[in-house]
């Protein structure tokens, strides 16, 4: 994994913990530099059957000699690992170096984000990721992509001529979630019934749309932004906009449950469109109102969200909200059930569909 085990729970931590259900996993992931106060602590106790372990990385691999510096130091840890793996799992195409196939292995790539589109990266980090892109994608068994959008990128850039498996992002419904109580701290900002709260829950990044964001503020004195997740990028001072870092997964729905709306204010970039995004199955199971941007991946969700195309149409449906015109879309119980049908272990029983259909048991 290219995400920290301890950062906020992603597409590759919900699919181990699936997975470790019925086979035994090991799990390696990178060590994030970004800061211990974006860190939560995503247990394994309730995982017997996974095994949680750090990557050894150098700061700088941005530069060629450092990532093949640590290629070496990671192909000798991992060897051990790889060498009695069935199955080797890879969401990110640098690792392709890391392991050494053998014939009798499976190898699985999950491409779960379009990783050219991210702004951060230098030219010289996203033509060696487009490099091994192509060879991983020729030397799997088993192509995955998070979005209809995703597997067309993949199709014209690297020309695949092999089938590109669409699994979805999903949603996890831990038990008891519904009995775990807000934060001490955010009790009284609820409580304040003055304003609006609109909520967002995820990594806070170039993706999030502030001029939009700042308009609406300038539009609506009944409305502030809290926002929820590791924050990568400045965000622009404002007295109702909050900011509050990564939280504890056990407090992410009884946070959605508190807000008055649930939002996904995006710059609709290549990145976005590529995106089947994991927030809004968990906005839908909310049961409250849901704005989003319309684009290819958010369609699937007309029927449980209210979608925007522009600045104007995103202030009509905050000035409904603030009017009490805002409502759920659809029953609480139908929010929920499409939720059931999106779970993660759903997801995972699709994979494990694609290992029999591959002849894998």
């Amino acid at each position: 994994m290219h995400i920290d085990w301890n950062w906020i729970k992603q597409r590759p931590h919900f699919i181990a913990e699936g997975l470790s259900h019925f086979f035994k996993v090991d799990a390696w992931h990178e060590k994030t530099y970004a800061g211990k106060r974006n860190l939560v602590n995503n247990s394994t106790q309730k995982h017997p059957n996974l095994s949680v372990q750090c990557i050894k990385r150098l700061p700088f691999s941005r530069f060629c000699i450092i990532y093949h510096i640590n290629v070496l130091i990671n192909r000798i840890i991992l060897r051990k690992c790889y060498k009695n793996a069935d199955i080797i799992w890879v969401p990110y195409s640098l690792y392709l170096p890391y392991y050494k196939k053998n014939n009798r292995q499976t190898i699985v790539y999950d491409c779960m984000d379009d990783i050219l589109e991210f702004d951060l990266l230098s030219t010289s980090v996203k033509k060696r990721i487009m490099k091994y892109e192509k060879c991983l994608i020729n030397q799997a068994d088993i192509v995955i992509a998070s979005s209809d959008y995703l597997r067309n990128i993949l199709i014209e850039r690297h020309g695949v001529l092999k089938p590109i498996e669409i699994v979805n992002n999903a949603i996890s419904l831990p038990p008891g979630e519904q009995i775990n109580p807000l934060p001490d701290f955010l009790t009284s900002i609820f409580a304040d019934k003055s304003t609006k709260k609109i909520v967002f829950i995820g990594t806070i990044s170039t993706w999030l749309d502030f001029d939009l964001i700042l308009q609406s503020l300038k539009e609506n004195n009944n409305i502030e932004y809290l926002l929820f997740g590791p924050c990568e990028v400045k965000i622009p001072p404002h007295p109702k906009i909050k900011v509050f870092g990564a939280v504890e997964y056990k407090y992410v729905f009884p946070i959605m449950r508190a807000a008055d709306c649930l939002v996904m204010p995006f710059v609709v970039s290549d990145l976005v469109k590529s995106m089947n995004p994991v927030k809004v199955y968990e906005y839908i199971y909310a049961s409250k109102p849901v704005i989003i941007p319309l684009y290819g991946e958010t369609q699937q969700f007309k029927e449980y969200v209210y979608l925007y195309q522009s600045a104007e149409e995103y202030a009509a449906l905050l000035n409904d909200l603030t009017h009490d015109r805002l409502n759920i879309k659809q029953t609480e119980i139908a929010h929920h059930n499409f939720a059931l049908r999106n779970t993660w272990d759903n997801r995972v029983d699709e994979i494990r569909q694609l290992f029999l259909k591959h002849g894998i048991v």
